[in-house]
């Protein structure tokens, strides 16, 4: 049973949560017409000066997305700069290159993390400071809730998953899929910053702030869950 007051706050927070997505809507409807202009002009303008970007080869996105997370540099640009070669390519086309860097960053990272992470006890445990264990239980949902959260740069996840001791099998049967669903994200942010087109826009963002509504929603579930299985396991 939610205590009152958890209630009454749920319940401000879904208010505010709908008034502020009507006064959104509302004001899309008023001005989209000046906002799909000022979005097509603008996404002119862009391809204008990326037009360089059309020589390089689409392995070549796919190598340097798989490269720059092992050395802590983000990729989210280069994901949406390569949604630039979709409007001759096919936005299909330009996912599957997108895929398949960052499926190959998280299996090469994997390799990459554990060193560092196994590094990293190595020198904290000189200083007398233990850094604790997962327990197997829990790898998964650790795996999933910090995959999920949007913004969070993939070299971060890759080397505090190596920290944590997680398994290579539950790393990549998680991380992939959840990747890949975010990866979709962002190049379908880029094709409409490239096409102009303001619903892929509002659509990508919109994606993002389920995913990170979600990814809030699973988080509180998880320590709700914590709570009531270290309570038990005193209760014992």
């Amino acid at each position: 049973m939610i205590p009152k007051n958890k209630r009454v706050k749920y319940f401000v927070a879904a208010l505010f949560g709908l008034s502020l997505a009507m006064s959104v809507s509302f004001l899309l409807s008023i001005f989209w017409g000046d906002i799909t202009k000022w979005i097509a002009e603008t996404a002119l303008y862009i391809r204008d000066g990326t037009k360089f970007m059309e020589k390089i080869p689409m392995v070549c996105y796919a190598l340097v997305i798989m490269l720059l997370p092992i050395f802590m540099l983000p990729i989210t640009p280069l994901l949406v700069l390569a949604a630039a070669r979709a409007g001759e390519e096919g936005l299909l086309y330009v996912l599957c290159w997108c895929w398949t860097g960052v499926v190959a960053n998280i299996l090469v990272s994997y390799f990459v993390s554990r060193k560092f992470g196994d590094c990293v006890r190595v020198k904290l445990c000189e200083r007398g400071i233990k850094v604790p264990e997962i327990p197997s239980e829990d790898q998964c949902a650790i795996t999933f809730l910090l995959r999920m959260i949007p913004g969070n740069p993939l070299s971060v996840q890759n080397y505090l998953l190596g920290l944590a001791r997680i398994p290579f099998f539950k790393y990549a049967v998680v991380s992939i899929p959840v990747q890949m669903v975010q990866t979709f994200g962002y190049v379908y942010f880029g094709d409409g910053v490239f096409g102009g087109k303001a619903r892929h826009i509002v659509g990508a963002l919109a994606f993002f702030a389920v995913l990170a509504v979600l990814a809030r929603l699973l988080k509180r579930i998880y320590d709700r869950w914590e709570e009531r299985r270290n309570g038990f396991s005193k209760e014992q």
